[in-house]
């Protein structure tokens, strides 16, 4: 009988055992793990930075490392998925870190996000789970027909009656101008905010002035206020008012109907800031402070920015802060804590007799 050959041999063997170990793979049972969220918040908010980890399972409880898996956002520009940084190199660390992923929040919204593993003798298995993406305010205030906020990262946004295209938004909308505020004030149909370049700056509808540009246009974009810095800011209805940094005076400008510019009664009730023909409307006023007519020198001294009677006959009142109504504002008086308000008076709204004050 002739031998074979040993390589030949040795060969066939080893034929035999890669054949035999082929078909036990190919026979054995797919295993079925399953993935379960480990670190996974409900909602984050925009610039926020969190991890997310899931933890993979099989049926008999052992956990499942060293697996890779597929992380998925449906709108990376609402919710960025980033790979997990291994810091240490430990071989435990980059095994931990295929189960997790840095999500980063980079605007308001959902996003579905899902986790997927797909490996030889495992059946594919995903996590799928939708994130909110909040957005976090440090300012807000509503008006009649519209609510304005201001975000942390210093945006502001509206959402209501748009009050210079007389539409509609359901959602918040970025005011337009690029400008980072630190506050906002709503009015009936204008806004008005302090920015970080100290001025302060309106928008919406300018029918009356209110916006304080010196024009009757209106502006969806945020319009600088002509006349100085203000400390402070405040609108309602269609006047708007602030209290000016250098001097404390209360400057008020818009509508003038009911007096609510603190100006008197013999203020011009319109006046024209351009050489061609407009619609001027009752109250179109621009850098006119707020006044007190007459008064004793006592008087004068502590609630005026000065006593000079032949400098200021009605003297500007020198005040902290300002609020604005539908047609009557009143201040508190700077170091003093006095108040002083001005405008209609039907409903007693500014003290006293209820007779409008002009």
């Amino acid at each position: 009988m002739a031998k074979l050959p040993v390589h030949r041999v040795v060969g066939s063997l080893a034929a035999a055992v890669i054949a035999s170990c082929t078909a036990e793979l190919t026979d054995s049972p797919t295993l079925q793990p399953q993935i379960d969220a480990v670190t996974w918040p409900n909602s984050l908010a925009v610039a926020d930075v969190d991890t997310l980890e899931v933890r993979v399972t099989l049926p008999d409880g052992r956990r499942v490392v060293g697996i890779q898996v597929d992380w998925q956002s449906s709108n990376p520009t609402i919710l960025d998925l980033q790979p997990f940084p291994v810091t240490s190199g430990a071989r435990a660390d980059s095994l931990a870190a295929q189960l997790k992923i840095v999500a980063i929040a980079r605007a308001r919204g959902g996003a579905l996000v899902t986790a997927t593993i797909d490996r030889p003798g495992f059946s594919p298995t995903s996590l799928r789970e939708t994130l909110f993406v909040t957005q976090r305010w440090t300012a807000v205030s509503v008006g009649v027909g519209q609510t304005c906020a201001v975000s942390v990262e210093g945006t502001a946004y509206c959402w209501g009656l748009n009050n210079s295209a007389f539409d509609y938004s359901s959602e918040p909308e970025p005011v337009e101008g690029g400008h980072e505020f630190r506050t906002v004030t709503v009015g009936e149909r204008h806004a008005c905010a302090e920015a970080s370049d100290q001025l302060t700056y309106c928008w919406g509808f300018n029918g009356y002035g209110e916006l304080g540009d010196e024009t009757q246009l209106n502006h969806r974009t945020p319009q600088a206020v002509t006349g100085g810095n203000f400390v402070t800011v405040d609108v309602g209805g269609n006047t708007s008012c602030g209290v000016l940094l250098d001097d404390a005076t209360t400057q008020c400008w818009g509508n003038q109907q009911f007096g609510q510019l603190g100006q008197g009664p013999d203020f011009p009730f319109c006046t024209s800031f351009t050489d061609f023909s407009i619609s001027c409307r009752p109250g179109l006023a621009f850098r006119k402070f707020v006044r007190m007519k007459d008064g004793s020198s006592n008087v004068r001294q502590a609630y005026c920015t000065t006593n000079d009677v032949f400098a200021f006959p009605d003297c500007p009142l020198a005040a902290a802060s300002v609020s604005v109504g539908d047609s009557h504002a009143c201040a508190v008086i700077r170091d003093v804590g006095a108040v002083f308000c001005w405008g209609l008076n039907g409903q007693y709204q500014i003290g006293g007799i209820p007779v409008d004050s002009t």
